[in-house]
């Protein structure tokens, strides 16, 4: 009797598991359809601006990007001018085999093009047209060396004035700790 109850319930189980399977697998056939166009997305993701920049300046001094260094840029490039700011390195062994100039003679054109208002280049498929950056060294209050987020840094300098100007008291640093008791239960202690 009991083997025939076993057999059975094994037999249900299994029965309610197939249906289970069978009900869960017809249950989103439909594919949704939308009426919106398809957006072709860029195959190359967009590149930092100090990049495209480098890119650009080299490319117009026909010189290498690595050679273009400490790269101070503002502006707005919807604005179609930005004022920059760049340090031209000597070329390596690499590129003086392959010809490429001295840095003395790629900041004469650089200097060229910028008093010429010749220096344009083209960053994320707009025309900019580059100026000189007259005060490219930034205050040490306003900046830091890792971002130069004018909110942040205000945000950081407001909490540091209001952290020094309260008073430490050492009953507003004392908090609970979790201590063991004999029967091995925690209980907090100040």
């Amino acid at each position: 009797m009991i083997d025939k109850l076993f057999f059975i319930s094994l037999i249900l189980i299994f029965l309610i598991l197939y249906c289970y399977v069978k009900v869960e697998s017809f249950e989103n056939t439909t594919i949704p359809q939308t009426t919106q166009p398809v957006q072709i997305l860029p195959t190359q993701p967009q590149l930092p601006i100090s990049l495209q920049l480098t890119t650009e300046i080299a490319r117009l001094l026909n010189i290498s990007p690595r050679r273009i260094s400490n790269i101070i840029f503002d502006g707005d490039i919807t604005s179609g001018k930005l004022l920059v700011s760049f340090f031209i390195q000597e070329p390596n062994f690499t590129e003086s085999l392959k010809r490429e100039k001295n840095a003395a003679d790629a900041g004469l054109i650089a200097n060229n093009l910028l008093i010429n208002d010749n220096f344009i280049v083209s960053i994320g498929g707009q025309v900019v047209k580059l100026a000189k950056l007259t005060n490219p060294t930034p205050t040490a209050t306003e900046t830091s060396d890792f971002f130069n987020n004018k909110g942040l840094l205000d945000v950081a300098k407001y909490s540091n004035n209001k952290y020094i100007s309260v008073p430490n008291d050492e009953s507003l640093t004392n908090f609970y700790k979790l201590d063991v008791d004999d029967n091995f239960n925690l209980i907090p202690k100040i």
